[in-house]
């Protein structure tokens, strides 16, 4: 078999496995805070909700991290140009478009 045939089937199993275990951890923060929420002896226990808040406050971390990553560095504006035959007169017409 060719060598990269091989790792292009491992980084396909990586990346399958990855958003499996994804969904897994979010699908058990799901099932987590649902039974906390409907129980009315967990949602007393404070060291349970308060573990729970500080789990969801860790996984969103990236999510602040980028946005602060964003707002930080400036993006370039995309500038398009399209050139296309004017419908009347048929010379070249160029059209500037600017992503803001």
């Amino acid at each position: 078999m060719n060598t990269n045939k091989i790792w292009q089937g491992i980084k396909i199993a990586l990346s399958l496995l990855v958003i499996f275990a994804i969904v897994a951890l979010v699908c058990l923060l799901a099932i987590m805070l649902f039974t906390t929420l409907l129980d009315r002896n967990a949602i007393v226990n404070t060291s349970l909700i308060n573990s729970l808040a500080i789990v969801l406050g860790i996984l969103s971390l990236p999510g602040i991290v980028a946005q602060l990553v964003s707002m930080l560095v400036p993006e370039k504006k995309k500038k398009y140009i399209a050139t296309t035959p004017c419908p009347h007169c048929k010379h070249w017409v160029d059209l500037r478009m600017r992503e803001e």
